[in-house]
């Protein structure tokens, strides 16, 4: 991928895209100019889509974006988005600039956790019961457990860890890509990997459940995009997500707290009638230190 500088990006795929369409064969073209004319919801589309609405083949897909220089539909995903982020980011600091910044940073602040709890607030309708469930029921029947992720991710799987330990669970939540890559390679039948991942689209991530479920161990995902590769690698899904969220927000505004409250929220179920006495004195013993 190109490197991003301070005053935007070293090479543009749209750009890119604009200068290669002449020649690009006439199937292609019609998938190029699909993204030029979408770029603002590519990221948000599964390849079925893009090949449906152009009437071309997924393999025409991967073809064209192997052409434009990406390897395959998920690269070119990200760098359109990555684009999309940097011109609605530089936009951003130009309209700061000429209102002056309106208000101090502390109102600044409290206006965006408003904006915050206002996500927040959709989140249950967007939320499936069944996907709980099936989720709870993996975590109660596994063996042993291994969690995977990376960047502001691995904070919500080091809440993980923690409560699924406090649970009994036999538990490790696993950082280095090598790391998760030969533990993904240990799990077997009857194992569990819990990949989190906010984008979905993080490659340690999705290869490490590749290699889990590739071993017969299932995959519990939890992540912001339903369309995202670990979603559709994963054994079971939990979305966290409002019907608001796009997969720019992703790169300008991020965000964990769906994540976060999903995660809460799962393993206060689990730990219904499920508390050891022994743990919650250790836990007393910690306060008390």
């Amino acid at each position: 991928m190109g490197q991003v500088n301070a005053n935007g990006p070293a090479e543009s795929i749209l750009a890119r895209i604009r200068l290669a369409l002449d020649a690009l064969d006439p199937a292609q073209r019609k998938v190029a100019r699909f993204f030029l004319e979408n770029s603002d919801v590519i990221g948000d589309l599964p390849i079925a889509t893009v090949a449906r609405e152009t009437g071309v083949s997924a393999g025409t897909v991967v073809r064209t974006c192997a052409d434009l220089g990406c390897h395959g539909y998920r690269e070119m995903r990200i760098l359109i988005a990555r684009d999309n982020a940097i011109r609605s980011l530089l936009e951003q600091r130009g309209h700061a600039r000429a209102d002056g910044e309106a208000g101090s940073e502390g109102e600044r602040i409290i206006a965006r956790i408003r904006g915050m709890l206002d996500m927040l607030r959709e989140l249950p309708d967007c939320l499936d019961a069944g996907a709980f469930n099936r989720a709870l029921e993996m975590i109660r029947d596994a063996r042993g457990i291994v969690i995977v992720a990376s960047g502001l991710s691995s904070g919500v799987a080091a809440n993980l860890e923690s409560r699924l330990l406090r649970y009994g669970r036999l538990v490790t939540f696993v950082r280095d890509p090598l790391g998760q890559d030969i533990s993904a390679s240990l799990l077997k039948p009857g194992d569990l990997i819990i990949a989190i991942s906010g984008s979905g689209e993080n490659r340690h991530t999705v290869h490490a459940v590749e290699v889990a479920t590739a071993n017969g161990a299932d995959a519990l995902a939890v992540t912001s995009f339903a369309n995202s590769s670990l979603a559709t690698r994963a054994t079971t899904t939990l979305i966290a997500s409002t019907p608001a969220t796009t997969f720019n927000d992703e790169l300008i505004d991020t965000s964990r707290l769906p994540l976060d409250i999903v995660i809460e929220s799962l393993t206060g179920q689990l730990g219904r009638g499920e508390e050891d006495p022994g743990v919650i004195s250790q836990i007393s013993e910690h306060l008390d230190r």
